[in-house]
């Protein structure tokens, strides 16, 4: 059985609702790019990336569907139901926000990382060989 893991990532970063699209696209592509190189790294996790529906999302946000605390609300109960938080730095409000809730409701691992290196690498197998041991 494969691992549940929220992949946490900048998605507007510290700018939050003032981001520019550019920053937009920057987060997401360095997002995305991380998130494929852990999937391909570790198939014994099922990675969640909020980060594929970016576009879905931000025609949405743009239309005022829905605002940046509803996305969050959802990524956070999203985040809550996995064992397993990736968190690529720098940390923005709503992904502090996702990763305190979903915290809340343990067995947790959570790791941080701020580029997909090997020590990253190295820190994502130690938390899922923790995972196997429960």
């Amino acid at each position: 059985m494969k691992i549940p893991a929220y992949f946490c990532a900048a998605y507007r970063g510290p700018a939050g609702d003032d981001a520019t699209e550019q920053r937009i696209e920057a987060n997401v592509m360095r997002a995305l790019g991380v998130a494929s190189a852990i999937k391909t790294c570790f198939p014994s996790i099922e990675l969640f990336v909020p980060h594929i529906n970016q576009e879905l999302l931000h025609r949405c946000w743009l239309k005022k569907y829905v605002r940046s605390p509803q996305i969050i609300e959802v990524c956070c109960e999203m985040a809550a139901e996995k064992r397993l938080i990736l968190v690529l730095e720098p940390i923005s409000a709503g992904m502090k926000e996702e990763i305190e809730y979903a915290c809340c409701y343990p067995p947790k691992d959570v790791v941080y990382f701020d580029e997909w290196n090997i020590a990253a690498e190295d820190a994502i197998a130690q938390a899922i060989a923790k995972c196997k041991e429960y």
